[in-house]
């Protein structure tokens, strides 16, 4: 996969459950005495933070995957995150992946040397926490187990270019990250090829935790491109969702979801989330199934994913049952994650002008430019939640003259 460009995290209002999408009463009114202002793009979340956070602002370079470390560091239960989690300011606590490697993984910048912290944050793809504690992180070109120690970095396990990592804090400046191929190579979570983007959470059923945990793979089409004898490009490139659930301490073998409505035959299918994990599960995924020009990857052109929207069935009940080589059965554990509703796209912003224009584009989830990273943090108060993202619509500011202003 090739590295994207010009990405920003935005936020979008939601109430009280995914779906019609509207803006923060504050952001509805514009300077009407102006002739020209120059401002942010609608969403953008430095819109909402002073100085005193610009930390955790958006920079000139890219910004992408959007996550929480939840403040619960006794359980990772799902059941108690989602409604009683305390919230967190200013943005729900949400932060870019790449900004946890330095600052809130709790490395310990006397242990690990400026080399490897560097490393990690230039590496990082996407970051999920289970708990306060405990999480997943996706890194590409990882390191060797070798090289890592050398730099003082513990790291056990490689499979590919890019692999899914488990880590878990042993105190309060150190920690462990193992690759999940390690853990247990079975399980084939990780492959020789791209596996990233990866989002977990734990849920108990009759007593027995259980880790949900989704994320991305090329590993039935990996990318490649030719050029032939006429000149033309020819790709063998597409991604899909996986999953693989976690059982009293084992996996099950990684499956495919069997959807084609939600994996398509020649599409892109990445960063998936879930939300509202506890009653009604509602996967969010970005797709570039309506791009118009799709296949961009080794091209400078603006790609259009969007974010889909689909009810997931998870059988929790069949997965306890789960013994011995059960968990390596590609039929005794087939479709323990299917689809349970129509595939919807959130709603774009209604015309291609207003893109170009640069006139509030991005008032609703999905534009004509490329976002991904679907995010909603803890907790679910039932009142409003906000979505984050990532979009590479608008990066600049853009002028608005005294006629143009949006109401």
């Amino acid at each position: 996969m090739k590295k994207i460009f010009s990405f920003i995290i935005i936020t979008v209002l939601i109430i009280p459950t995914i779906g019609r999408a509207s803006a923060p009463s504050s952001e509805k009114k514009w300077p009407p005495c102006c002739y020209k202002k120059r401002v942010l793009p609608y969403g953008n979340i430095n819109r909402a933070l002073d100085d005193k956070n610009k930390e955790v602002k958006n920079k000139p370079a890219n910004e992408v995957a959007p996550v929480q470390r939840v403040k619960n560091e006794s359980t990772g239960n799902v059941r108690i995150l989602e409604y009683r989690e305390p919230r967190q300011f200013p943005l729900d606590g949400v932060k870019p992946s790449a900004l946890f490697a330095n600052r809130d993984l709790g490395i310990d910048k006397n242990r690990y040397n400026k080399k490897i912290i560097d490393y990690l944050t230039r590496n990082i793809e996407s970051i999920s926490f289970i708990d306060a504690l405990r999480g997943f992180i996706s890194l590409s070109h990882p390191p060797s187990p070798e090289f890592a120690k050398t730099l003082g970095f513990e790291s056990r396990g490689v499979a590919g270019g890019t692999d899914i990592f488990q880590f878990e804090l042993e105190g309060p400046n150190s920690f462990v990250f193992k690759n999940l191929i390690a853990i247990d190579p079975k399980a084939e979570i990780n492959s020789e090829f791209w596996d990233s983007h990866p989002f977990a959470y734990e849920i108990y059923k009759d007593g027995v935790p259980i880790i949900v945990l989704l994320w991305a793979s090329d590993r039935d089409k990996p990318y490649s491109a030719a050029v032939n004898l006429a000149g033309d490009t020819i790709e063998l490139a597409q991604t899909d969702i996986y999953y693989s659930l976690r059982v009293n301490g084992k996996w099950t073998k990684a499956q495919k979801i069997s959807s084609e409505e939600i994996n398509g035959s020649d599409s892109y299918e990445i960063t998936p989330f879930i939300y509202c994990k506890c009653k009604n599960p509602l996967l969010l995924f970005a797709t570039n199934r309506n791009d118009k020009t799709p296949r961009a990857f080794q091209e400078n052109r603006i790609e259009d994913f969007d974010i889909d929207s689909v009810r997931l069935r998870i059988d929790l009940d069949r997965a306890i049952l789960l013994s011995g080589n059960d968990f390596y059965d590609s039929e005794k554990i087939k479709d323990l994650i299917t689809q349970a509703g129509p595939v919807g796209e959130f709603r774009k912003t209604k015309t291609q002008d207003l893109y170009k224009r640069g006139v509030k584009p991005d008032s609703s989830v999905n534009s004509f430019a490329d976002d991904r990273f679907p995010f909603v943090p803890y907790p679910i108060d039932g009142k409003q939640s906000y979505i984050y993202l990532s979009s590479n619509r608008n990066v600049e500011p853009f002028e608005l003259s005294e006629n143009e202003y949006v109401k």
